[in-house]
C-alpha cells in the first residue's frame, strides 16, 4: 500500500468520522514548509480556521 493510498484512506475515514478538520490541524502543526509545499500549507491553514 502506498503513502497516498493511506493518506486517502485516513482522510475519507477521519471526513467521516467528523474530524477532518482535527487530522488537517495535525498534520499542519507537525509538518513544517521544508516538507510540505507552501500552498498546500495555505489551504490547510484556511480549511482549519
Amino acid at each position: 500500500m502506498g503513502l497516498e493510498s493511506i493518506i486517502e484512506k485516513t482522510t475519507n475515514q477521519a471526513y467521516k468520522e467528523g474530524q477532518l478538520k482535527s487530522l488537517l490541524r495535525m498534520v499542519y502543526e507537525t509538518v513544517d514548509e521544508k516538507h510540505i509545499a507552501s500552498s498546500l500549507r495555505e489551504r490547510i491553514k484556511t480549511e482549519i480556521q
